[in-house]
């Protein structure tokens, strides 16, 4: 009964139906699955198969967001401009009397400047003299007083109620204080930055009236320049202060410097140095009289030394002359001698008792007795020499070490006048350095002007600069239509529908027979017999006889061909399909029988008389279609399925046609499909486009394979008209030609 399986089963290919990707595979690929990337055409048919959608999307976000921008207050903005001043500065060159630079702020002091501008006290001035504390704008605890809200009241207090408290859960106590909150507000909408790598910077304001933006703006460079005259007045005073004080300290130094050089000057005796050299001539003649004092005193006491040993001997008197060198003693000898002469004639004259010989003795005695008185006090006289002359050398040594220590004092005192010199000497150069600079510091014009000139004060903007209306809604329309068309593929790549024939070629290795669109809404079920003869359906008959085609190749080669109309689901057309297939086979001239065997649910019948079941046989007069529906007693028809005697009932009846066309129920809602298969001879299989899952369908292919069956071919029923743009006659009837019907067609 089944012979062409042959051929069916050898184009037929086993293949993963759970792992199976929904990529098609290449042409030549012998059924084998292989993975593909997205093409531009998938992503082409994608966007149009959820256009509609995508479409509806991007209308919704853009018609919210146009109705929320309409509610959101413009916020302007305005920026004036600051530039950092550059002065002169003098260097001494070369052969010229010198070289102007210009000097401004470095990086640092520019980015400290930037923190000044955004400083509190800035912020605090702004607001005093704008009395931001009174603006709504700036202090939510002060009621709005002006025009009211479009919005309606609950809307209002709806939005408001929610704001308020998680802007209080949010918000620090601290900052609930109104002041602290102006504060904060007014340095969101306060923006400093520089200007790309210049010297100007942008003082930006942001207000909801692009007046209140100018005057913010204005104002904060106003009170940045004006604080900034005010501390450079305060430094200039205070440095100027602290300058003239210092000076004056400096002036008493130097004068109390000189007192001290005068008073040394004067304790020292002479100036300019000339003490030292009369210091040293005076010891110098101090250190040759006590030379000579000490000679003296050496050549005395040698005298004495000589004298005194003389005078200890009883003739030491009379010898003493020699050492004591006297004239006197030196006569009184010799006339000592003449009278030692003379006594000694008259004794040897006279003899020794003589009488005239004690007068020459008395004589030589008292001369002698004058000697040795004379050298007693010449002796004395010695003696009083050495010890004047010791005297005299122990008060010129004295006076020698006076004279040393007096010089010894002198150097120290020198050295101290040079010191002081040199001290007084310092202090009169720093206080002259201290006296120019300050005279120039008073003269400079840097002190006089502030850092940073407002070159371009702040105007009212007419153009809001946010939000942005224009813009915002062109984006929101661009991103919906992003995020729709990304919906769409994330949905369509999850979506594991089959729509299109290559899909079903690379998964289950099976040919699609035809491609069935979905019919207008004229009653789909009730008048499906009259939709293949519908002018208006060209498509859809095209497609029932593509099908047929299809089945028809497989009937010439034999007399009887039973083809089997099934699918994986309920409501994916069989019962049209199998209606329609049939009614265009028997209009094109095959006796065909249509054979109903759908019996769930079916009702009991009550015209039956004794017999189980009745398969009467009805013929449409137009087609000359037959068409068998089984009727049973009890409830339950579908248990004839499973009797031999009703199939071979269904043998004989199908006797003389030569294509049975049988409507089976769905394979995985019931079993009764695996009944059906023996006695069929091909089997279309049924898949609805975009709506039965490939595990479904893989499902139930497996059911039909389990007991030795497969189907031939499948078929993609109720598909949108817009998606059967890659089918020929969707082209040729599209082009705007209407196929009217036959003449047989035309009476139904």
């Amino acid at each position: 009964m089944r012979d062409h399986r042959e051929l069916s089963s050898s184009r037929a290919v086993p293949v993963d139906y759970v792992r199976a990707p929904l990529s098609p595979a290449p042409p030549g690929s012998d059924g084998e699955v292989v993975s593909s990337s997205i093409s531009l055409y998938s992503l082409i048919r994608i966007a149009r198969q959820y256009s509609l959608w995508v479409a509806l999307l991007v209308v919704l976000a853009t018609s919210l967001a146009a109705a929320v921008l309409a509610f959101i207050r413009p916020t302007y903005t305005s920026e004036a401009i600051l530039v950092a001043q550059t002065w002169p500065v003098s260097l001494p060159a070369e052969g010229t009397a010198g070289t102007t630079l210009t000097s401004g702020p470095t990086d640092a002091e520019f980015a400290s400047i930037l923190d000044a501008i955004a400083s509190v006290s800035v912020r605090e001035k702004v607001i005093a003299d704008l009395h931001l504390e009174q603006d709504p704008d700036y202090n939510p605890a002060v009621p709005c007083g002006g025009k009211p809200s479009p919005l309606p009241l609950w809307i209002q207090v709806t939005i408001a109620t929610p704001y308020r408290i998680l802007h209080n859960f949010l918000t620090p106590s601290a900052f609930q204080d109104p002041h602290l909150e102006t504060l904060a507000r007014l340095s969101n909408a306060v923006t400093v930055q520089v200007r790309g790598t210049s010297r100007s910077i942008a003082i930006e304001a942001k207000a909801h009236t692009p007046e209140k933006a100018a005057h913010i703006a204005n104002t904060t460079a106003h009170v940045f320049i004006f604080q900034d005259l005010s501390r450079k007045v305060q430094e200039t005073s205070r440095l100027d202060g602290w300058l003239s004080s210092r000076l004056e300290e400096l002036k008493s130094q130097v004068a109390e410097r000189e007192k001290q050089m005068e008073r040394l000057r004067v304790d020292t005796g002479r100036f300019n140095g000339q003490t030292a050299s009369i210091l040293s001539e005076q010891l110098s003649h101090t250190s040759n009289q006590l030379l000579d004092a000490r000679q003296q005193l050496a050549a005395a006491q040698a005298k004495l030394l000589q004298i005194e040993p003389l005078l200890a001997s009883p003739d030491g008197a009379i010898r003493s002359g020699d050492a004591l060198a006297s004239l006197a003693i030196q006569e009184m000898r010799q006339d000592e001698a003449r009278s030692s002469a003379d006594l000694a004639a008259a004794e040897s004259k006279y003899g020794s008792k003589n009488p005239m010989l004690s007068e020459l003795r008395a004589k030589v005695q008292a001369t002698r007795k004058v000697i040795a008185s004379e050298a007693t006090r010449l002796a004395q006289d010695a003696r009083s020499r050495v010890h004047q002359l010791e005297s005299q050398v122990a008060a010129l040594e004295v006076a020698q070490q006076d004279l040393q220590s007096r010089m010894e004092d002198q150097a120290a005192s020198t050295a101290r006048l040079s010191e002081l010199q040199h001290d007084a000497e310092s202090d009169r150069n720093i206080y002259q350095a201290f006296a120019i600079n300050r005279a120039r510091m008073m003269g400079s014009p840097i002190n006089e002007r502030p850092v940073l000139t407002l070159v371009s004060p702040a105007v009212p903007v007419p153009t809001p600069s946010s939000p942005k209306r224009k813009m915002i809604l062109l984006g929101t329309a661009i991103c919906t239509l992003s995020l729709g068309l990304a919906l769409a593929l994330v949905w369509s790549s999850v979506d594991q529908g089959l729509r299109s024939s290559e899909q079903v070629s690379a998964i289950f290795g099976l040919e699609t027979a035809a491609l069935i669109p979905l019919a207008r809404k004229r009653g789909f079920r009730s008048d499906s017999l009259r939709l293949a003869f519908d002018s208006r359906e060209p498509r859809l008959a095209e497609s029932i006889r593509h099908l047929y085609a299809t089945i028809n190749a497989v009937r010439r080669s034999r007399s009887q061909l039973k083809v089997l109309v099934s699918s994986a689901l309920p409501s994916e057309g069989k019962t049209a399909t199998s209606y329609m297939l049939a009614q265009q086979a028997a209009l094109l001239g095959a006796k065909t029988l249509l054979l109903r065997l759908d019996l769930r649910p079916s009702l009991p019948s009550s015209d039956l008389d004794d017999r189980e079941y009745v398969t009467d046989i009805s013929q449409e007069s137009v087609s000359g279609l037959s068409v068998v529906s089984p009727r049973t007693r009890g409830p339950y028809a579908f248990h004839l399925l499973y009797r031999k005697s009703f199939w071979d009932a269904m043998v004989n009846t199908c006797d003389g046609y030569e294509l049975v066309i049988i409507d089976s129920p769905p394979a995985l809602a019931v079993s009764d499909v695996k009944a059906i298969l023996p006695f069929v001879d091909m089997t279309v299989f049924l898949v609805k486009w975009g709506s039965t899952k490939v595990a479904s369908v893989a499902e139930a292919l497996r059911q039909l394979r389990s007991v030795g069956y497969s189907p031939d071919c499948m078929v993609l029923t109720q598909i949108p008209p817009k998606h059967m743009g890659h089918s020929y006659y969707t082209h040729y009837y599209g082009s705007g030609r209407t196929v009217g019907p036959s003449s047989r067609e035309a009476d139904v």
